[in-house]
């Protein structure tokens, strides 16, 4: 009888075991940014407290703008691309991925061989952190920003091209 109550409780700590796996493995899922929509059939995303650039690279034609959050799709519209010190042209069109974490703008031909200066301005992640505000980038065809490894350059540019001011928007 013993031996049957033994056998009993161990197959009833391995089935116990086992079907608590699934769980802590989908935990990871679970708190995944992707993992349910809201009411009007968006993502719901975690919290963020940071919303800012990563990465902007420029080539082919393209200027490719790669972000740490997803974009809010309703918040995006031309004024949030400052180009050259202008809005973003109608002639200019953009088109953002599916996870909504890269804007892809296809370059008028005026931009072709020039260094441009890009500025993103008043955008919102898609759970509603505003977009750090950052001097405006400087950049030729062919080559990237990358926020780890440029923003320090970008700050100190500013400032030795604007008499010692520092960057406020």
């Amino acid at each position: 009888m013993k031996k049957i109550t033994d056998k009993l409780k161990k197959a009833a700590f391995l089935a116990l075991f086992f079907l608590s796996l699934p769980d802590s493995f989908a935990s990871d899922w679970q708190n995944s940014p992707f993992m349910e929509t809201d009411k009007h059939g968006r993502n719901e995303y975690g919290f963020i407290t940071f919303f800012y650039i990563d990465e902007i690279e420029r080539e082919d034609g393209e200027l490719e703008i790669e972000f740490n959050a997803a974009v809010d799709p309703e918040t995006i519209s031309r004024k949030n691309f400052i180009i050259n010190g202008k809005y973003l042209p109608e002639e200019a069109s953009y088109k953002i991925s599916r996870k909504g974490t890269k804007i892809v703008i296809k370059e008028l031909p005026s931009w072709r061989n020039e260094t441009i200066s890009i500025e993103v301005v008043d955008l919102m992640s898609a759970n509603g952190t505003t977009i750090e505000q950052i001097p405006p980038i400087f950049i030729n065809d062919g080559e990237e920003y990358e926020r780890d490894e440029d923003l320090e350059f970008v700050y100190w540019y500013w400032y030795d091209n604007n008499g010692g001011k520092p960057f406020k928007r």
